[in-house]
């Protein structure tokens, strides 16, 4: 069978095999949210490899059926990063299976309507076909479950990257280089999502999340091998350096403070 080259469907498998690889990298190390990170990467895999066979010449049930595996990996994203972020941020106190099972519900729902679409339609109203220079493509009419999921990925993302941020900005200097990369690599996908919802039918369903999934795995190398992230790993600092009794100072290689404690604070101002 002849399937033309796509320049969407090069990218998409490309940014999968980046993901892909950055998946590994990041399940070799040991450290807090190490694991939560690969499996976030693999779902990147996953949604970015099987997304490229929509641009491929195949027949609309073949498309059909790659697009239902694709959706694992879609569905399961937003409650993976939310899983990174607080293994990340050491707050795994809140990932208790009651809670995982609470945030294993909406993926779940998600998969099952949009696997058993045909006898429902609540995710896609109709479905049919276009031929887009050459490639008969699924012309898809979006319904209220696919704008639930919608609604329900961008609040636990955002929710996520807040928290991420938040944290951020208490965070030592000593880690302002990892946090900076994460937050690029996790952003830049969402704002190509938010930019294709709004541009859905003119594009004919394009997808810009899948295809930058490639650079936000290449960041994230980038923060595993520059900056040790996954080794130098922030741990639960107001819990533990800001209530030391004792002082703490940190030095860089020029011998200036790049953190402090308040017990050192308190003693320096008290000279």
């Amino acid at each position: 069978m002849h399937i033309p080259i796509h320049p969407f469907t090069v990218f998409s498998i490309l940014s999968s095999v980046i993901t892909l690889v950055s998946a590994l990298i990041a399940r070799r190390r040991s450290a807090p949210g190490s694991r939560p990170l690969s499996l976030l990467l693999l779902s990147m895999a996953v949604w970015s490899g099987l997304y490229s066979t929509r641009w491929m010449d195949i027949s609309l049930d073949a498309k059909a059926f790659w697009f239902k595996l694709m959706y694992i990996g879609v569905a399961a994203l937003p409650t993976l990063y939310l899983v990174f972020v607080l293994a990340f941020t050491h707050q795994e106190r809140r990932l208790t299976r009651r809670n995982l099972l609470i945030l294993s519900i909406q993926p779940v729902v998600s998969i099952l309507l949009q696997w058993t679409d045909q006898s429902h339609h609540l995710f896609f109203l109709s479905t049919g076909a276009v031929d887009v220079h050459g490639i008969v493509m699924a012309e898809l009419v979006r319904g209220p479950a696919y704008f639930a999921h919608v609604v329900y990925s961008y609040i636990v993302i955002g929710f996520a990257f807040l928290l991420l941020s938040q944290i951020a900005l208490r965070s030592s200097p000593l880690y302002l280089n990892q946090y900076r990369l994460i937050m690029i690599g996790s952003i830049l996908p969402w704002l190509g999502s938010f930019y294709s919802e709004f541009n859905f039918s003119e594009w004919y369903g394009l997808d810009l999340a899948p295809l930058l999934f490639g650079f936000s795995g290449i960041i994230f190398v980038l923060a595993l091998l520059r900056t040790h992230f996954m080794d130098l790993v922030p741990v639960a600092r107001t819990h533990l350096i800001e209530n030391m009794p004792d002082g703490v100072v940190v030095l860089n290689a020029q011998n200036r403070i790049v953190d402090i404690n308040p017990a050192m604070k308190h003693f320096i101002e008290s000279e």
